[in-house]
């Protein structure tokens, strides 16, 4: 599925904490500078095998090589582990359908890419090196 070309902007919290303090739509004011896209994991349910097997391939890439932030969006509680948002935004940003999705953004918040499945790190890396050169990445 292309990208919507839409921008999106909600509040995400740090792993521990339910003050969310960072924004979608400014990653390198909030993040600094190396950081350049958003990978949002939204699941109805945190036990939900598609996000299982999703979350334990991200936790093995090289993010921080990719620039890239996880944020994990649970329909059902928040997440202890790095970057989430709390349910209210994940009810606002999954609307009337909730499904398990995986959505690329760059730093200014735009979708880049969506997917519906499970994706591996080189769709994400293929994804982030090739906006880079044509977009904000």
């Amino acid at each position: 599925m292309r990208a919507d070309s839409a921008v999106v902007d909600f509040a995400f919290c740090d792993a521990g904490s339910s003050v969310c303090s960072y924004h979608s739509s400014k990653l390198a004011a909030a993040l600094g500078a190396k950081v350049h896209a958003l990978l949002l994991i939204e699941t109805p349910s945190l036990a939900l095998k598609s996000f299982r097997r999703q979350f334990h391939l991200v936790d093995g890439w090289d993010s921080e090589g990719l620039g890239l932030v996880v944020v994990i969006a649970s329909l059902e509680a928040e997440s202890t582990d790095g970057y989430h948002t709390d349910v209210i935004t994940a009810q606002r940003l999954a609307g009337p359908r909730p499904r398990f999705r995986v959505t690329l953004m760059d730093g200014s918040g735009m979708v880049r890419k969506r997917w519906t499945r499970v994706v591996t790190e080189a769709e994400v890396h293929r994804e982030v090196v090739g906006g880079a050169q044509h977009s904000a990445f």
